[in-house]
């Protein structure tokens, strides 16, 4: 009897799955489940993180790093760039990446390390 016993909590604690996020992130689905339920989680305690509302954070161990790696995806005013990289064109109204909209293109140049303001270098186009 106490072998048959041994027996059955090893095969129930087996099927147990082990879910290594908090309660509190687990999601569930299915009738008579609990709703989905998302709690902010920021190591760095800067505000951006899994689930945080600003959006995800970047290097969740630095709190100096929120969401430049999405912001930096194209050449942006005071992101990183490397020594030589060539001018990009930028939209000098909106300081940011041209586009079908632009109207007035201008150029963003690396100084020093980092991607500077969007510069005026030509007429602009009404």
């Amino acid at each position: 009897m106490r072998a048959a016993l041994l027996l059955a909590s090893l095969i129930i604690t087996a099927c147990v799955h082990d879910d290594p996020r908090p309660v509190a992130q687990r999601s569930t689905s299915g009738a008579g489940d609990e709703p989905d339920v998302r709690v902010c989680v920021d190591p760095d305690g800067d505000g951006f993180g899994l689930d945080c509302d600003p959006g995800e954070d970047c290097d969740d161990e630095d709190p100096a790093v929120t969401d430049e790696c999405y912001r930096c995806a194209t050449p942006a005013e005071g992101c990183t760039c490397a020594a030589n990289a060539r001018p990009v064109a930028c939209d000098v109204d909106r300081n940011s990446p041209v586009t079908e909209e632009t109207c007035y293109v201008g150029q963003r140049t690396c100084v020093d390390g980092r991607w500077s303001v969007c510069e005026a270098y030509g007429p602009r186009f009404d």
